[in-house]
């Protein structure tokens, strides 16, 4: 069922959200007359998914961390990324030489976005915390 347009990331992106808003309304509450809690891969498997539990299992978490990043990044976030917006709101299929998914290519890109803005940040905090050193000269 979630596969069945073709994978652009805004496709990709309204996928995740759908799941997302799956994920909070359903994840932990209990299958009725049973015990038995729901879980993401239940939601998925729900949703037609044929995969294996771990592949289940990382595309939930890539989910997830798309749009929590995506938050931060994507267009109106607070540390908005113009390659990032580009990308996100890209129509383009997935092409050669590797042919990822161009949601999995965003991923890529956010992952290192974030990392380059925490090194940033910490060189900002490294130069502002230092003492300011007074030369002398005779």
């Amino acid at each position: 069922m979630l596969r069945s347009l073709p994978q652009t990331c805004p496709v990709a992106l309204r996928q995740f959200n759908f799941v997302a808003s799956l994920f909070v309304a359903l994840v932990g509450k209990r299958v009725a007359g049973t015990t038995e809690r729901i879980t993401r891969t239940d939601i998925l498997r729900a949703l037609n998914m044929q995969e294996s539990e771990e592949t289940l299992d990382k595309y939930a978490k890539d989910c997830i961390e798309t749009l929590s990043l995506l938050e931060q990044y994507g267009d109106g976030g607070s540390r908005e990324n113009a390659k990032v917006v580009a990308m996100a709101s890209s129509e383009a299929p997935p092409a050669p030489p590797n042919n990822e998914k161009p949601a999995t290519n965003l991923l890529y890109l956010l992952r290192e976005t974030d990392h380059l803005w925490r090194i940033e940040q910490r060189e900002k905090k490294k130069s502002t915390s230092r003492p300011h050193e007074t030369v002398i000269t005779l």
